[in-house]
């Protein structure tokens, strides 16, 4: 088998989406076995990222709405949707292709055709449509695991070249025709591109691969082919020399690449720390000398095996060097800045690792919009209604009892037959709350009743008590009311025997019939609400005692680095207290989740793979601090590729603080464990986990909107803007009983409406002198020219991303904007967007 590194140096490789068309697996009936071995194909045949991945039912508007946003708004290179393709009615995905394709592409649906016809005559019921939309091309595959894979595998070779004439690249495609017919070009020399396997050149600082019939799929065998020197042109490298032509080369990008362009939004420092001192290039011919010496170390090892990156690091301390003995390198490359001084053939020493990220820097909402479409709600489970505060309906709950169950009345009076009217009656008995009288109301008597209680046989109507007069009572009734001392003290017991009806009644006046709150069979609450202390009493009082809710979701923290101690432990002049773990296990909790303390881990491989590993089986996320920038020891993005298999969806963000946030998934025993690798700085852990943690928790405990609470705000200090868009901490309040002009009260002007005519004041708000007629009374306006009920945004200091104190009183993050030519500043009183992250 053929392979790509899809982790290599170039920005260009194809940004692609894979959409599974299915009922079953959007229902989370089935595993999605499909999509996941079609991603693994793509890491393994492909020079592609996967930036997009969902799960769609079998509806055609759905189909269209997805590829329609990932042509025109996402802009993906390829998309690939699996299922959906043959004779069944729910079949509509090539229908919902066609619609959404500008030009068709039958070749590719050939292609697939004949080469799955070869496998079976079945092969013929396939629909599948492949076309271009804009600069996308989509291809439609089978359902099938195998068929799927198949056709693929059929149509991998041109997949590149056809990107490259979607993008217009030139240089990219005059060298592929230039390899097709022959003729090496001298323009080529040193350039680097993606081409079909079959024709991949190989300039100086590229490692050469074969594959060997003997070695096993996927594997990547290194030897017997000799080092490619400067006067080796192209075309003999790509034939390892002329020496074996029958065996079938293909390149893999090497990491070590020191021409990487950077992309246009990026900015030049590469790890989390505002004052970060980049390392001077390395000489590029050091560099090509470094890697020609890797490439023939390689061929000298005769070893078909690659090494696992944890024999680099696995010193206890993260450095050590890979014995080149032992084997050849891995080909699975991960993050720019591979640390741990290594010399062996597996990875470059310290002083020649990437300067540059290999990863393509991605904007906020682009990184948010990949994590959402990545994790979806966890499979419901039933609960007791008083364990559910805080939790996520799964279904809708229906009333089993109506509300009042009987006819109960309003107010504390008497119950009476509103034909009778008004005149002396008789008191009967009476009605309190949860008892049950037996008299019944018939021509001349009244019950006395009470609120909430039944209403008795034979009345239709309550008359309040303030409606009524005592006409005679027992005796000792009647000297209470004289003020007898005796019978004051003396229990309870008097009995009224007639009362004078003072107004007249109408059928069904102060009475809640049956089913007049909530009917039998109602729904009282819907799918997808969050169960508060209303929505529990309201279970309560119609006998629901079991819900079916969203499962949360088992979130694990761990911290990584050598400097870090327990918070409890004496430091040694070369550490720091772990303090990021306290800080996001207690955020967690604010989000009724009981999340994992997964402890300290240094910086050495085997640790941290094992502790990886343990992870991913016990927690649904996985958020680690550390070890993602650019430095010598930051290996999680490579120990996350390399050792996990985990597809890294994004390896930077164009933000401040929080740049080097990484986000991946891995799917272990059919369930999708995401993973969430933070910057170590304390202040860019909590943001990041703001913006990205925390609406991935919300969408898998159920939420229908995962995203939190985004307010205008009105700022109250010049602020500078930073060339990323920056997430400035601030504390939000409303002054002055809720205006926020930012004025003292003896400064304040109001205006408050009355009936047309205004009244205004120029003191304290509350000491109003008229101009109008009449007494103050309305709404309230601000007149001093900064507008009213925004709450203001007051900054917590210093921003620096290792600040912790600037988090302390921070309750929201100001969304600032990138600096533009235009625009350098936010001014006071300008109004900016907030995230709101705490408690108003």
């Amino acid at each position: 088998m053929q392979s790509y590194s899809h982790r290599g140096c170039r920005e260009d490789f194809m940004r692609l989406g894979i959409l599974t068309v299915s009922d079953r697996c959007f229902k989370n009936c089935a595993e999605d076995r499909s999509g996941n071995n079609i991603r693994r194909v793509v890491s393994e045949r492909l020079p592609a990222t996967v930036v997009a991945n969902k799960i769609v039912p079998d509806s055609l508007s759905a189909i269209k709405s997805v590829l329609e946003q990932w042509c025109d708004e996402k802009r993906l290179d390829l998309i690939l949707t699996i299922g959906g393709t043959g004779f069944a009615p729910t079949d509509v995905t090539p229908e919902a292709t066609k619609i959404v394709v500008e030009r068709e592409a039958p070749g590719l649906a050939v292609a697939m055709m004949r080469a799955s016809l070869d496998s079976t005559p079945m092969a013929m019921l396939s629909r599948a449509v492949c076309g271009i939309r804009g600069r996308s091309l989509v291809v439609n595959l089978p359902g099938s695991m195998k068929g799927s894979q198949e056709c693929l595998e059929t149509i991998v070779p041109a997949l590149p070249h056809a990107v490259d004439l979607l993008r217009d690249a030139i240089s990219e495609v005059t060298a592929t025709h230039h390899a097709m017919q022959g003729h090496p070009s001298t323009s080529m020399q040193g350039h680097q591109h993606h081409m079909m396997p079959s024709m991949q050149m190989q300039p100086h600082n590229m490692r050469v691969a074969h594959q060997n019939s003997g070695a096993p799929v996927g594997a990547i065998s290194m030897h017997n082919v000799p080092p490619v020197s400067n006067s080796m042109n192209h075309a003999q490298a790509r034939m390892g020399g002329g020496g074996h032509p029958q065996q079938q080369h293909y390149a893999v990008w090497d990491s070590l690449s020191s021409t990487e362009s950077i992309p246009q939004m990026d900015t030049p420092e590469e790890s989390d720390n505002e004052n970060n001192d980049r390392l001077p290039l390395v000489n590029s011919q050091n560099v090509s000398s470094y890697n020609q010496q890797r490439i023939m170390q390689t061929h000298q090892s005769n070893t078909t095996q690659s090494h696992s990156i944890v024999s680099q690091y696995d010193d206890g301390a993260g450095g050590g060097a890979m014995n080149s003995s032992s084997g050849s390198a891995s080909t699975r490359k991960g993050a720019g800045g591979v640390g741990g001084g290594g010399t062996g053939s597996g990875y470059p020493p310290v002083a020649y690792r990437p300067r540059h990220s290999v990863y393509p820097i991605v904007p906020v909402d682009q990184a948010l919009s990949t994590i959402l479409d990545n994790c979806s709600a966890l499979p419901s489970e039933n609960v007791k209604y008083k364990d559910a505060l805080g939790r996520i309906l799964a279904c809708d709950v229906y009333a089993s009892d109506p509300l009042p169950p009987f006819p109960a009345s309003i107010k504390d009076g008497y119950a009476v037959r509103s034909c009778d009217g008004v005149g002396v009656r008789e008191v009967i008995g009476d009605s309190t709350a949860g008892t049950m009288t037996s008299a019944e109301v018939v021509p001349g008597s009244v019950v006395r009743i009470s609120t909430g209680a039944p209403l008795p046989p034979g009345a239709d109507a309550v008359v309040q008590v303030e409606d009524t007069e005592l006409i005679e009572a027992s005796d000792d009734y009647t000297r209470a009311r004289a003020g007898s001392l005796r019978v004051l003290l003396a229990p309870s017991g008097y009995k009224e025997f007639r009362v004078r009806i003072l107004s007249q009644s109408k059928p069904g006046q102060d009475i809640r019939p049956v089913g007049l709150d909530i009917q039998k069979g109602e729904k009282i609450l819907s799918k997808s609400t969050r169960l508060g202390p209303s929505e529990l009493g309201l279970l309560a009082a119609v006998g629901v005692t079991q819900v079916k809710v969203y499962r949360h979701p088992t979130v694990g923290v761990m911290s990584t680095g050598n400097e870090l101690v327990d918070p409890g432990d004496r430091l040694a002049p070369h550490q720091v207290r772990d303090c990021n773990r306290t800080t996001l296990l207690s955020q967690l909790k604010d989000y009724a989740l009981n999340p994992v303390d997964l402890g300290i881990i240094p910086d050495c491989a085997s640790n941290l793979v094992r502790k990886l590993k343990e992870a991913v089986h016990e927690c649904d996320i996985i958020i680690t601090t550390g070890g993602v920038s650019m430095g010598e020891k930051d290996m999680l993005k490579t120990v996350l590729d390399t050792e996990l298999g985990a597809n890294i969806h994004f390896g930077r963000v164009f933000m401040k603080p929080g740049k080097p946030t990484t986000f991946a998934t891995v799917d272990v025993e059919g369930s999708r464990k995401l993973i969430f690798a933070l910057p170590g700085n304390p202040v860019s852990a909590l943001v990041t986990c703001n913006l990205f943690v925390v609406p991935a928790i919300r969408k898998m405990q159920g939420y229908f909107r995962p995203q939190q609470t985004v307010l205008k705000v009105r700022v109250t200090q010049d602020i500078k803007l930073d060339p990323r868009p920056e997430f400035f901490r601030v504390s939000l309040a409303w002054p002055n009983g809720g205006c926020s002009c930012n004025q003292s009260p003896k400064q304040h002007r109001t205006k408050w409406t009355h009936g047309g005519d205004f009244a205004e004041s120029l003191d304290d708000r509350g000491d109003c002198r008229s101009q109008g007629n009449g007494s103050v009374a309305g709404t309230s306006e601000c007149m001093c020219g900064n507008g009213g009920g925004f709450p203001l945004a007051t900054g917590t200091g210093s921003q620096i991303s290792s600040r912790l104190l600037s988090m302390v009183s921070s309750n929201a993050l100001l969304m600032l904007p990138p600096a533009s030519e235009g625009k350098q500043l936010v001014f006071t009183n300008e109004l900016v967007d907030a995230l709101v992250i705490g408690r108003i």
